[in-house]
């Protein structure tokens, strides 16, 4: 699709705008988002009730499959008069509150074929500051997941360079859109498959030039032995006798005929 080649090089751009911007207005701060997964998970040894944080995140769940709800709704109402960009909002709003809900992110994908070669600057249109930046978290999640998920495939049907590529491309999103990364979809991750396959690619390499010295050291097949006739040559006169019986007979059919003729006939005239 020609709008989603043309998403990863507007995020990028639009990124790197905004990081300017930010540089040249206040000085860089170490971010806060960096954490471990063993850390904010919560252990007895914390003195916490595993069983009210259990509960909590139950509700919590709850409220943001609401939420998520609430927005997919109006996106619907958005989509059905074709108000394309009121509809992208809702929908992205949708996956800032629930990233993993799989509604919202097929209705993404509409707006996305609805809108063409507009997706990709579609957020940079937007006035409102919280719309533009919901809208531009969502695209990037939606390029790097697309980016992975194809890598993954090409990783499997061992086409190494199209799924180094495609690697290399979501490590770029996260990159420029860390709060995107989620369960499989994080640096540390997507990391570990470019290595794996960078490593299989190098594998594939060397056996490859093994198998072309191999070859190469293989002493060359013999020559073809000769055919054989289907005749073979007699050495009285230019007689030829054919292998085959019936051939034999119908060539010595006209000389058995013209002896017993010959010899008829000289009976005949013997006194």
């Amino acid at each position: 699709m020609r709008s989603r080649s043309l998403l990863l090089p507007t995020l990028l751009a639009v990124s790197f705008g905004t990081f300017l911007n930010t540089a040249q207005s206040a000085p860089l701060a170490a971010p806060a988002w960096n954490f471990t997964l063993a850390a904010a998970m919560p252990t007895a040894q914390d003195g916490i009730d595993l069983d009210q944080e259990a509960e909590r995140i139950k509700v919590k769940r709850a409220k943001q499959q609401y939420l998520a709800g609430e927005f997919i709704s109006k996106g619907d109402e958005a989509f059905a008069i074709a108000d394309l960009e009121q509809a992208l909002i809702e929908y992205s709003n949708a996956i800032a509150v629930m990233p993993s809900n799989q509604d919202a992110r097929t209705r993404m994908a509409k707006v996305e074929a609805a809108m063409g070669n507009q997706y990709a600057g579609a957020a940079e249109v937007l006035k409102d500051f919280a719309d533009r930046e919901s809208v531009k978290q969502a695209q990037a999640m939606m390029a790097a997941e697309d980016a992975a998920r194809t890598g993954d495939m090409a990783l499997r049907k061992g086409d190494y360079d199209t799924a180094i590529n495609q690697y290399r491309q979501a490590q770029q999103i996260l990159g420029f859109f860390p709060l995107v990364a989620e369960g499989n979809l994080t640096g540390e991750v997507i990391k570990g498959k470019l290595a794996s396959a960078e490593s299989l690619r190098e594998e594939a390499r060397q056996q490859a030039a093994a198998d072309r010295a191999a070859r190469a050291r293989r002493p060359p097949p013999p020559p073809p032995k000769p055919r054989r006739s289907a005749c073979v040559t007699r050495s009285s006169g230019s007689t030829t006798k054919p292998t085959s019986p019936s051939a034999w007979r119908t060539t010595i059919a006209p000389w058995t005929s013209a002896s017993r003729s010959w010899v008829s006939t000289r009976a005949t005239r013997t006194p």
